[in-house]
């Protein structure tokens, strides 16, 4: 089931869709989550706040959670957030399609656990799976999600570029192709990389009728060990061009840390907190 979600169109500021303040009550009523419409990644608002924050960590994963992602995902980001020292240090950046088990609903829980500031981005094309029935039943402080704003892009390579602006790190901890695609663009804007690769998860690293990763942590983690056997994605820019005149920056920026059963995941968050922070 998904949620029809108007669009609000009554001004244009500085490339941003807003509504005015005599249409304020209205606009709450034909815009229930605060959606924000704007052309490019750098119009989505960096207020000094948050780009005064030490880290600043966009998060992808998966929207659709396969067996053993879930848990192990969000106790490896509660303990990375504390590692990093929390509220006035970190910052999250996901999408507010927030569904139980996806990483949207790892990073909104994690957020408002620690207080910290989130700023959702997303695609127009995802407005409609904003669906509150559909988050986990706690965790999620549901009036803060409403009232925070949610950046919406015109499309999806916009969208994927605009964590990469707004954030200075970026985590991948599952998902598919869209994880890599969000890789790239964190690597060509020189942020650092955290790649958690999760044995406990159940899939493939790479789904042969689809074309493209089941698993975009385990196929980072395989390629950037120098894997030839996967095949690499053009359409997502993961090209050999993009490796091959990246490879300092990979080298210098991207961290793999692995997680094999529960001892090791406040190890591999004090790994991953060391590397950001260094």
């Amino acid at each position: 089931m998904s949620t029809n979600v108007n669009k609000v169109i009554l001004g244009q500021v500085g490339g941003i869709q807003a509504a005015t303040k005599t249409d304020e009550a209205k606009g709450i009523v034909e815009n229930p989550f605060n959606l924000v419409r704007v052309n490019k990644a750098e119009n989505v608002p960096q207020e000094s706040a948050w780009i005064g924050l030490s880290c600043r960590i966009a998060t992808a994963g998966y929207s659709a959670a396969p067996e053993g992602y879930e848990a192990p995902t969000q106790l490896f980001v509660n303990a990375l957030v504390n590692e990093l020292g929390g509220a006035g240090n970190v910052g999250l950046v996901t999408s507010p399609t927030a569904d139980k088990g996806s990483i949207d609903a790892i990073s909104t829980i994690a957020a408002h656990g620690s207080r910290l500031p989130i700023k959702y981005v997303t695609a127009e094309g995802y407005v409609q799976y904003i669906n509150p029935d559909n988050f986990p039943k706690e965790g999620i402080d549901n009036n803060r999600y409403k009232a925070e704003a949610k950046y919406v892009l015109p499309d999806n390579d916009e969208y994927s570029r605009a964590t990469s602006v707004v954030s200075n790190s970026f985590l991948a901890t599952g998902g598919r192709d869209a994880t890599v695609g969000d890789f790239v663009n964190a690597i060509k804007r020189g942020n650092k990389v955290v790649i958690l690769d999760n044995k406990f998860v159940k899939a493939d690293v790479w789904d042969s009728k689809k074309n493209r990763p089941n698993n975009a942590s385990a196929y980072l983690a395989q390629k950037l060990a120098g894997d030839t056997t996967l095949p690499l994605i053009p359409g997502k820019g993961f090209t050999q061009e993009f490796v091959d005149q990246n490879k300092e920056a990979i080298a210098r920026l991207v961290k793999v840390v692995t997680v094999a059963d529960e001892a090791d995941i406040n190890r591999a968050a004090k790994e991953a907190a060391a590397f950001l922070s260094s």
